[in-house]
């Protein structure tokens, strides 16, 4: 999640220990410009996760919040759509967890 007043196009990269990429996120269409990951470690062990300006830019300004571990997020929202001018009622929609 962005912080702060700076632009940050964000990019999140999640490598294994032997340097495979496992996941590589720049958009994402629920988050716009922030990008979203859901998965599920193929092994136990450590991991490389990376944020960073998806263009190599950003500045100092530029600040950035990351969520890692086992929670709820939202991947859908429902309806898609509704009547112009008419109130709609809107849930969102949260994967449920594969154990």
């Amino acid at each position: 999640m962005r912080l702060g007043r700076g632009v940050l196009d964000a990019r999140l990269t999640v490598w294994d220990t032997n340097g495979l990429v496992l996941a590589d996120v720049d958009d994402s269409w629920l988050a716009v410009q922030d990008p979203v990951i859901s998965l599920v470690a193929p092994a136990d062990g450590r991991y490389l996760v990376q944020v960073r300006e998806a263009a190599y830019g950003g500045s100092g300004d530029a600040h950035y919040r990351l969520h890692i571990g086992a929670f709820p997020r939202p991947s859908a929202v429902y309806p898609p759509g509704g009547r112009r001018g008419q109130p709609s009622r809107w849930r969102f929609s949260v994967p449920r967890r594969v154990r």
